[in-house]
């Protein structure tokens, strides 16, 4: 395989990666993207069904990289305990006010 093609390969591969970390974190920010820009949304189906669509495409896409469903799956829980790694980080607001 020449360089071209590696090189090809592994930023699809990025783009892949960042793209199931952008997509993963929307389904929890339904009700902040409906106070963040007007209006709220009034159909989640469609939003969740995006999100969804565009989670299966890249699971595929690395399905077709790797040649196995295994790594892909392994890959996205990666999202999990990166989360869990940022926990510690966090600021504790038990008792504060809600941000208006």
């Amino acid at each position: 395989m020449n360089s071209g093609v590696t090189f090809a390969r592994r930023v699809f591969l990025f783009a892949g990666v960042i793209g199931l970390l952008t997509l993963v974190p929307q389904y929890l920010m339904e009700a902040r993207v409906g106070r963040d820009f007007p209006p709220p949304i009034t159909h989640p189906e469609y939003f969740y069904g995006f999100v969804g669509v565009g989670m299966v495409f890249l699971i595929a896409a690395g399905v077709n990289h790797f040649g196995n469903i295994g790594t892909p799956i392994a890959l996205t829980s990666i999202i999990l305990f990166a989360g869990l790694f940022l926990l510690p980080f966090t600021v504790e607001t038990k008792g504060q006010p809600l941000p208006r």
